[in-house]
C-alpha cells in the first residue's frame, strides 16, 4: 500500500510536528507600524510504502520519506527552522495471527 500526502498553506503549524509557531513577526516598510505579524507560508509532503511479507500477515514493513519547509519572515534570524526532512524504515513482527 502506497500512502501520499502534499499540503500546504499559511499558519498552519500547529498542524506539524516539527514546525514551529504559525505566526511570526515581520519587518513592514510603513513609520508607524514598523513590524507587523505574519502568518507563515509552509508546505509539506509525505511518502510511504506499507508491505506485508507473509500471507498470515506475520511480517511487515513501512518505508518512507517527509519533509516540511516554512518560508521564515524577514524578521527571524538565519538559522531559524527552515526545514525538516525525515526518513524512516520499520520491520515488524506479530507473534499471532493477523497482527494487530
Amino acid at each position: 500500500m502506497f500512502r501520499l500526502q502534499v499540503n500546504g498553506g499559511r499558519g498552519i503549524q500547529n498542524y506539524y510536528n516539527d514546525a514551529p509557531v504559525d505566526v511570526r513577526a515581520a519587518f513592514n516598510n510603513e513609520r508607524f507600524r514598523p513590524v507587523v505579524g505574519r502568518a507563515l507560508p509552509i508546505w509539506g509532503m509525505m511518502a510511504y510504502y506499507e508491505h506485508t511479507w507473509d500471507k498470515e500477515g506475520r511480517w511487515a514493513n513501512t518505508i518512507g520519506y517527509s519533509q516540511v519547509s516554512i518560508d521564515n519572515s524577514n524578521a527571524h534570524l538565519a538559522e531559524a527552522f527552515p526545514i525538516g526532512r525525515y526518513a524512516g524504515l520499520t520491520v515488524l513482527h506479530y507473534p499471532t495471527r493477523g497482527g494487530s
